[in-house]
Formats: structure tokens, C-alpha cells, sequence
């Protein structure tokens, strides 16, 4: 089909004749069998989502001063990837600003065994 004819014809027509016949689940069940796959094999590590994530809440904390809002977002960005201590010292930082001092801790302590280079920067932190 040339171009000119996909211009006038709906994207669904084209669809149809470009592409393989999909099974006939209706789209929300195969949506949540996806989605209870994935959870059940725990939250893949996905640097791109973490970073948005991580971006969310920087925003939240230092633009907003949303202190729940960027644990919550640094929480999800620790989903997506674990292995990254910035997001550790992130939720640290916003957990110490709603005296949550006992979680800040834990999450130094955590950020510094995924990286012991840290010690020396981010215990000073929560002094």
C-alpha cells in the first residue's frame, strides 16, 4: 500500500490487513495477566523507569518541598532498580525533612553497603 492510500484509509483499516490476527481475550484480561505475571516475578530492573521515578521525586522534594510525595516517588524508583544507592540517599534525605530518622538511617546504611565510597559522604548527612 503506498502512502498516499494509507493517508486516506482509517489507521484501524490499515491495521487490520498489516497485521497478524491476536487471540479473541478481551484486551483488560490479557492486560491483567501481564501485569500478575510481572508482579509475581517482582519488578524487573528497569533504569529507565527508576530515573523518571528518581526525577519525580527530586522535583517533589526540592521544588515542592512534597517530602511524602518523594519518598513515595524514590520508593518506586527503588522498585524499578534496587542496585542504585542514589535513590537511597534520596529517600534518606526526604525521610530525615518529616523526621522519619530511624528510616533515613536504614536507607544510608543501605545505600553505603551498595557502595562503601558513600560513607564518607552520606552518613555526615543526617547529622
Amino acid at each position: 500500500m503506498d502512502l498516499y492510500a494509507a493517508s486516506n484509509t482509517s489507521i484501524r483499516e490499515v491495521a487490520k490487513r498489516n497485521m497478524p490476527q491476536l487471540p479473541k481475550l478481551p484486551w483488560v484480561l490479557c492486560s491483567v495477566l501481564v501485569l500478575c505475571v510481572g508482579c509475581a516475578s517482582g519488578f524487573p530492573v528497569k533504569p529507565d523507569v527508576a530515573k523518571a521515578y528518581y526525577d519525580r521525586g527530586i522535583v517533589k522534594m526540592v521544588g515542592e518541598q512534597d517530602y511524602l510525595g518523594a519518598v513515595e516517588s524514590f520508593s518506586r524508583a527503588i522498585q524499578f532498580n534496587p542496585d542504585d544507592p542514589t535513590n537511597y540517599v534520596s529517600r534518606a534525605l526526604a525521610y530525615k525533612r518529616i523526621g522519619e530518622l530511624k528510616k533515613a538511617r536504614k536507607d544510608m546504611d543501605h545505600a553505603i553497603s551498595l557502595n562503601k565510597e558513600l560513607a564518607t559522604f552520606v552518613r555526615p548527612a543526617l547529622e
